[in-house]
């Protein structure tokens, strides 16, 4: 039986979520009365539900085909396998095969010569287990005040339905019993049937549900989840004391043994993707099943598709930034000084998420391109100064830009400090459920950290190096300036 157990947490604590879940799941491995216990924890909040499609764990591997119990061995091997993985916690396989579960066979020979039919005993079964609400809808009640409208059924007591013994004792009616003949009846079945005569007709008593079903005891799913019309089988994986890139690697790489990439062949498995065709588990040759394949999904799937659309997304948004700074500067030199500091901000960000011990996720990234945004902007303020500079003072690229920092180190500065204090509540991550946010601080702190210097120092020399006076483009514009005014003047 599956259960859920919501747990919130007080504002005074002094650990984060993820501490509380590590020692649940410790103190669980830890005792032997929950030695047959598959648990599984999610601390994530929305955030990481939505990055999981919903699924309660990062990592999840989906098996569909034709069979469910041939997709459930295969789930079961690769979840035998996958545990042994550093970092995997809480494999565990959503859909159960072996519920119990108690299977009523309608006797229809025996119940026919009663009279009963078996959507009549049906509806007595579900009845005595739940409502008469569950197969009839039709009968409700308008309350006169409220207008409000309720469903009206009947059930058993519950106390009263409390083993199978009492279960079979429950009586069963049918509108098809008036019908029987009292003697015929009476033949047949003497010691089950109580007739009583009223006008010629002959009305026969309530039947024990014992004498109409046969109940053998079995085991079969709870719920069967479709995904295109054919059976699933998920099987969920946690994640903890590695970064998910490395653990969700080390999977892949165990799927490798359990079906083939679908795909063409000769290419890598980051070109393949994530979908295999199952090999059949009863063969030792590895022949691919028809119609059946895993698929790994959540989160790591999310994560490598945000990645490549973000990669995509950046080299069109560098591409654009160039040419829209060489329009306002004019010139094509200035605009790659900028952009070739840009690279400097990973110095920053890759210690401070080494030294906190955060992995390059989403929020990560998002904030690098934070804090490149900050680091371009104040780095385009000072060159556009210095451009303003030589053509209004006539000053060589050296004085330009070390006058171009003198006026702008102010407001640079006063820009990176102001983001770099208001990150810090977001890196810490002292907030009830803001550490899914804490990776986009630290990231941000660590860009800000080396983008300053780079924009103060870095950037300027570059702009030295690569600005030169008296390029031949200058030169020509000069002359043809001198040769405009002297034409002026001849005339």
């Amino acid at each position: 039986m599956d259960a859920i157990v919501r747990v919130q947490l007080t504002d005074e604590r002094d650990d984060t979520s993820q501490h509380y879940v590590r020692l649940l799941r410790n103190g669980f491995a830890a005792e032997k009365r929950f030695a047959d216990l598959e648990f599984s924890f999610n601390a994530g909040g929305l955030i990481r539900s939505a990055l999981n499609e919903g699924k309660t764990t990062p990592i999840n591997v989906r098996v569909t085909g034709k069979k469910k119990e041939q997709s459930h061995k295969i789930a079961d091997l690769i979840r035998r396998k996958v545990v042994e993985v550093d970092g995997v916690v809480d494999a565990r396989i959503l859909q159960r095969l072996d519920y119990p579960t108690y299977k009523i066979a309608v006797d229809r020979a025996k119940a026919a010569d009663l009279g009963v039919s078996q959507e009549e005993v049906m509806k007595s079964v579900i009845g005595a287990l739940n409502s008469s609400i569950q197969f009839n809808k039709n009968i409700f009640w308008i309350d006169d005040v409220s207008g409000n409208q309720y469903f009206v059924g009947v059930q058993y007591p519950q106390e009263d339905v409390q083993s199978m013994e009492t279960l079979l004792d429950i009586p069963v009616t049918g509108i098809n019993q008036w019908k029987l003949d009292h003697r015929a009846a009476a033949h047949r079945a003497p010691e089950l049937t109580a007739p009583v005569i009223r006008d010629r007709e002959t009305i026969a008593a309530p039947v024990p549900l014992a004498n109409l079903v046969n109940i053998t005891r079995t085991t079969t799913p709870p719920e069967i989840t479709h995904i295109n019309i054919r059976p699933s089988i998920d099987l969920n994986l946690g994640v903890e004391g590695r970064d998910l890139g490395h653990v969700a690697d080390d999977v892949h790489r165990i799927i490798d043994e359990f079906g083939e990439h679908k795909g063409e062949k000769g290419k890598s498995s980051e070109e393949l993707g994530t979908t295999w065709h199952a090999y059949d588990p009863e063969s030792s040759d590895k022949q691919p099943l028809t119609g059946t394949e895993i698929v790994l999904s959540g989160e790591y799937s999310r994560m490598k598709q945000t990645f490549r659309d973000l990669g995509i997304g950046l080299s069109l948004a560098s591409i654009l930034i160039y040419f829209m700074m060489v329009a306002l500067d004019k010139s094509f030199v200035v605009p790659l000084c900028v952009l070739l500091s840009v690279p400097l901000i990973l110095l920053g960000v890759l210690p401070m998420l080494y030294i906190t011990g955060t992995s390059l996720n989403v929020q990560s990234l998002l904030g690098i391109i934070f804090s490149v945004g900050i680091k371009v902007a104040n780095t385009v303020l000072m060159t556009d100064v210095a451009q303003e500079l030589r053509q209004t003072e006539k000053l060589s690229p050296f004085e330009a830009i070390r006058k171009a920092a003198r006026l702008r180190v102010r407001p640079v500065t006063m820009t990176a400090l102001a983001a770099f204090f208001a990150m810090i509540p977001t890196a810490l991550a002292l907030e009830q459920g803001s550490e899914a946010n804490a990776p986009l601080g630290r990231a941000v702190l660590g860009g800000l950290l080396a983008g300053e210097p780079a924009t103060l120092f870095v950037v300027p020399c570059l702009y030295v190096l690569m600005v030169h006076e008296g390029r031949s483009g200058e030169k020509e514009e000069d002359n043809a300036r001198a040769q405009h005014n002297s034409s002026l003047e001849d005339r």
